[in-house]
């Protein structure tokens, strides 16, 4: 057997190996991860594939290995018989580099070929920002890959599962869902942000809590939120919000009077469609743009998000579709004051109009937020309109273009 293409993987999870030559490369190792999510790639009636993608989202369609940008790992050499760290860190994210989800090039003292030792945590580095993915008990999720190295002047990549199902391979997943806004999106907020899930096999509803700045995500043994990716990115884009906007966050959703032919949000009972408070409305809708804009390319206009609340499974983020009608609180929800309240949906199409149809960025967006007056829980649409009055330039033209009020939340 030829050992510069043998390498032996002692592990219980799926693992594929490969290898390429590098330019000045000793010992190079990359990582991918197989994701698991249940709403990867679904439209309207089935599954969607390269000859039907007209209603799905752009990225991740399929279950696929993804690239574990920024992944922190261990690299151990067996030398003597022990193995000895030779690095430790985060891996490449790929920003403004070809090396996403690799180590550098590693050249340990003594023969290169051998046996070596590869350890992955539930925690990234990328763009700047940090994530971690633990348990209830705040245990990170370790994957061990133990491998013969035939060749030095190489570089190694390996795509891994954790193990088959459980808490191990859900915080990978959370994990891998998690890194995708941070490197397409970076809202720059200084000098770093820290997102924090917990992983929770227990209980129902997944969920942002402000006081500790955690996401809960709950297993598949629950409700499978962790195999969600659009669950996953919306409850990390309230973390996001609230690091914007710090004690201006609100988000009270216990507006109970719905009025016309919408319902009210009660509680943790709110939907894309259901007549809020402007300050809950706002905020879920930041959390509906920020899931739809890790998934779907902004420099196209259509728009798929699958809500995991929708019977319809997917919701048109651009343009009306089906029931889901534009300007839906005005359309919908007529037979009661209008007055400080919202839709999520309505804000939801804001955003995306503010970026795809006026390509207002992801800072000025953050600094939008960050200057606008505190508002209370029904005053947040005059609060934004001043403050875009004040910053001008291309996000109040935006704002002031008919495609962005014909969402109608100047209520």
């Amino acid at each position: 057997m030829n050992k510069n293409l043998l390498f032996v993987a002692l592990v219980a999870f799926g693992l594929v190996g490969a290898m390429t030559t590098p330019a000045e490369a000793a010992v190079q190792f990359c990582f991918k991860h197989n994701v698991d999510f249940i709403d990867s790639g679904l439209e309207l009636d089935s599954p969607c594939d390269s000859y039907s993608p007209e209603r799905c989202e752009d990225r991740w369609l399929d279950n696929d290995a993804y690239v574990a940008r920024g992944i922190k790992a261990t690299i151990q050499q067996k030398v003597s018989g022990v193995y000895t760290e030779i690095w430790s860190g985060y891996v490449d994210d790929g920003n403004g580099t070809d090396g996403a989800g690799c180590t550098p090039d590693l050249d340990p003292a003594g023969v290169n070929t051998g046996w070596y030792k590869l350890t992955l945590e539930s925690k990234a580095k990328v763009n700047g920002d940090y994530v971690y993915v633990r348990d209830a008990s705040n245990a990170l999720a370790m994957a061990t890959i133990v491998s013969y190295i035939g060749s030095d002047n190489t570089t190694y990549t390996y795509s891994f599962s954790g193990t088959s199902s459980g808490l191990t391979f859900e915080r990978f997943n959370v994990l891998s869902a998690a890194t995708q806004p941070l490197w397409y999106h970076d809202f720059n907020i200084a000098p770093w942000v820290y997102y924090y899930f917990d992983v929770i096999d227990s209980g129902s509803g997944s969920q942002y809590y402000t006081n500790t700045g955690h996401v809960e995500i709950r297993s598949t043994s629950t409700d499978n939120s962790a195999n969600r990716k659009f669950i996953i990115t919306h409850e990390m884009g309230h973390a996001l919000l609230h690091d914007i906007v710090t004690s201006k966050y609100k988000n009270n959703s216990t507006f109970t009077d719905p009025g016309g032919t919408c319902t009210s949000a009660t509680g943790n009972n709110h939907a894309v469609d259901t007549k809020e408070y402007q300050s809950a409305a706002m905020n879920e809708g930041f959390a509906h743009y920020y899931a739809s804009i890790a998934f779907n390319r902004t420099d196209q206009d259509d728009c798929y998000f699958h809500h995991w609340k929708e019977s319809r499974g997917t919701v048109d983020c651009e343009d009306t579709g089906g029931s889901l009608v534009e300007a839906y609180m005005l359309n919908r929800c007529y037979a009661t004051s209008q007055s400080g309240r919202g839709v999520e949906l309505d804000w939801w199409r804001t955003y995306w109009d503010l970026r795809v149809k006026g390509s207002v960025t992801d800072q000025d967006m953050r600094t939008w937020f960050q200057t606008a007056d505190s508002w209370t829980d029904t005053d947040v649409y005059s609060k934004l309109n001043a403050a875009a009055n004040d910053m001008g330039g291309t996000l109040n033209a935006t704002w002031d273009d008919p495609a962005v009020p014909n969402n109608r939340i100047d209520f």
